[in-house]
Protein backbone atom coordinates (compact mmCIF):
# COMPACT_ATOMS: atom_id res chain seq x y z
CA UNK A 1 0.00 0.00 0.00
CA UNK A 2 1.64 3.46 -0.87
CA UNK A 3 1.56 6.38 1.36
CA UNK A 4 -1.22 8.12 -0.90
CA UNK A 5 -3.57 5.00 -0.89
CA UNK A 6 -2.99 5.17 2.97
CA UNK A 7 -3.83 8.55 3.27
CA UNK A 8 -7.15 8.17 1.09
CA UNK A 9 -8.51 5.56 2.64
CA UNK A 10 -7.63 7.20 6.17
CA UNK A 11 -10.34 10.26 4.80
CA UNK A 12 -12.80 7.59 3.68
CA UNK A 13 -13.40 6.29 6.84
CA UNK A 14 -14.05 10.12 8.72
CA UNK A 15 -15.82 11.33 5.61
CA UNK A 16 -17.81 7.90 5.39
CA UNK A 17 -19.76 8.28 8.78
CA UNK A 18 -23.46 8.40 9.60
CA UNK A 19 -22.98 10.50 11.94
CA UNK A 20 -24.63 13.83 10.47
CA UNK A 21 -23.61 17.59 10.60
CA UNK A 22 -24.97 19.92 13.15
CA UNK A 23 -27.53 22.68 12.17
CA UNK A 24 -25.97 25.20 10.99
CA UNK A 25 -26.41 28.96 13.12
CA UNK A 26 -26.17 32.46 12.19
CA UNK A 27 -24.86 33.72 16.00
CA UNK A 28 -26.27 37.00 17.24
CA UNK A 29 -24.29 38.98 19.73
CA UNK A 30 -25.76 40.58 22.50
CA UNK A 31 -25.32 44.14 23.85
CA UNK A 32 -23.06 41.91 26.53
CA UNK A 33 -20.92 40.76 23.67
CA UNK A 34 -20.36 44.43 22.38
CA UNK A 35 -19.78 46.23 25.51
CA UNK A 36 -17.33 43.58 26.37
CA UNK A 37 -15.73 43.66 22.81
CA UNK A 38 -15.99 40.58 21.18
CA UNK A 39 -17.86 36.72 21.73
CA UNK A 40 -16.77 32.97 21.40
CA UNK A 41 -18.09 31.34 18.29
CA UNK A 42 -18.44 27.50 18.08
CA UNK A 43 -17.02 25.47 15.08
CA UNK A 44 -17.63 21.93 13.73
CA UNK A 45 -15.08 20.04 11.23
CA UNK A 46 -15.22 16.89 9.64
CA UNK A 47 -12.31 14.87 9.87
CA UNK A 48 -10.53 15.12 6.43
CA UNK A 49 -12.26 17.52 5.15
CA UNK A 50 -12.64 21.30 5.23
CA UNK A 51 -16.41 21.40 6.13
CA UNK A 52 -16.95 23.38 8.46
CA UNK A 53 -19.96 24.36 10.19
CA UNK A 54 -20.76 26.98 12.80
CA UNK A 55 -22.88 26.03 15.84
CA UNK A 56 -24.39 26.92 18.88
CA UNK A 57 -22.79 26.02 22.27
CA UNK A 58 -24.98 23.59 22.91
CA UNK A 59 -24.18 21.73 19.75
CA UNK A 60 -20.99 22.35 20.30
CA UNK A 61 -20.44 20.16 23.35
CA UNK A 62 -22.20 17.54 21.48
CA UNK A 63 -19.21 16.36 19.63
CA UNK A 64 -16.37 16.72 22.46
CA UNK A 65 -15.85 12.82 21.97
CA UNK A 66 -16.62 12.70 18.28
CA UNK A 67 -14.09 10.40 16.69
CA UNK A 68 -15.76 11.63 13.36
CA UNK A 69 -15.65 15.47 13.88
CA UNK A 70 -13.32 18.30 15.26
CA UNK A 71 -14.11 21.10 17.45
CA UNK A 72 -13.06 24.33 18.34
CA UNK A 73 -14.16 27.93 18.93
CA UNK A 74 -12.73 31.30 18.82
CA UNK A 75 -13.02 34.89 20.74
CA UNK A 76 -14.43 37.24 17.40
CA UNK A 77 -13.77 40.69 17.83
CA UNK A 78 -17.18 43.24 17.75
CA UNK A 79 -16.19 46.51 18.98
CA UNK A 80 -13.24 48.55 18.92
CA UNK A 81 -11.46 50.87 16.30
CA UNK A 82 -11.39 48.68 12.88
CA UNK A 83 -7.70 48.84 12.54
CA UNK A 84 -5.00 48.23 15.28
CA UNK A 85 -4.20 52.47 16.91
CA UNK A 86 -0.27 53.20 17.25
CA UNK A 87 0.77 55.85 19.74
CA UNK A 88 3.40 58.17 17.89
CA UNK A 89 6.19 56.61 18.87
CA UNK A 90 4.99 53.50 16.90
CA UNK A 91 3.48 51.59 19.39
CA UNK A 92 -0.01 49.59 19.40
CA UNK A 93 -1.83 51.29 21.82
CA UNK A 94 -5.30 49.33 20.73
CA UNK A 95 -6.60 46.53 19.24
CA UNK A 96 -8.33 47.09 16.16
CA UNK A 97 -11.54 44.58 14.99
CA UNK A 98 -10.60 43.87 11.47
CA UNK A 99 -6.75 43.07 12.71
CA UNK A 100 -7.71 41.08 15.32
CA UNK A 101 -9.79 39.05 13.91
CA UNK A 102 -7.32 38.54 10.53
CA UNK A 103 -4.75 37.69 13.31
CA UNK A 104 -7.38 34.84 14.82
CA UNK A 105 -7.64 33.92 11.66
CA UNK A 106 -4.59 33.09 10.97
CA UNK A 107 -3.18 31.70 13.98
CA UNK A 108 -5.96 29.00 13.84
CA UNK A 109 -6.16 28.39 10.17
CA UNK A 110 -3.48 25.69 10.32
CA UNK A 111 -5.25 23.63 11.76
CA UNK A 112 -8.93 24.64 10.71
CA UNK A 113 -8.56 25.06 6.99
CA UNK A 114 -11.38 25.95 5.34
CA UNK A 115 -12.16 28.81 8.21
CA UNK A 116 -10.58 31.53 6.27
CA UNK A 117 -13.23 30.93 3.29
CA UNK A 118 -16.39 30.51 6.28
CA UNK A 119 -15.23 33.68 8.03
CA UNK A 120 -14.32 36.08 5.15
CA UNK A 121 -15.49 39.01 6.64
CA UNK A 122 -13.53 39.73 9.38
CA UNK A 123 -15.64 42.97 10.00
CA UNK A 124 -18.97 40.54 10.27
CA UNK A 125 -20.65 41.82 13.73
CA UNK A 126 -18.69 44.85 13.82
CA UNK A 127 -20.68 47.92 15.46
CA UNK A 128 -19.10 50.88 14.36
CA UNK A 129 -20.18 53.30 16.43
CA UNK A 130 -17.75 51.70 19.16
CA UNK A 131 -14.61 52.62 17.14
Amino acid sequence: MTIDSYLDSSNERYTNTTEEFPEEITPQPTEADYERTWFERFFVRRRGTRKIVEVGEGSYGRFNTSRFFIRFSLKWRISGPRNDVFNDAGFQIRSGVEDTNLRTLDRISKENQGIKEKLSDPLQFWDERNG
